[in-house]
């Protein structure tokens, strides 16, 4: 069964986590600069993508805040 899910933060759309089989690996696909980094790498859970995510997101803006490059 294919499920698919749509990562975002703040109404920024991050990437997609997609699901091939009910109980198999998910993998992300990046939709925003800031997780490209992320595309194609695969995941146990969807909610292990998401959160991985929204990690990298707030890391990046926080740097983008005070000036560091991410």
């Amino acid at each position: 069964m294919f499920e698919s899910s749509i990562v975002e933060i703040n109404g920024i759309t991050l990437g997609v986590v997609l699901r091939d089989y009910r109980d198999g690996p998910c993998s992300f696909r990046a939709l925003h600069e800031r997780t490209t980094q992320m595309n194609g790498r695969r995941y146990a859970t969807m909610e292990d993508a998401r959160a991985d995510a929204r990690t990298l997101m707030r890391m990046a803006t926080t740097a983008q805040t005070y000036g560091l490059h991410a």
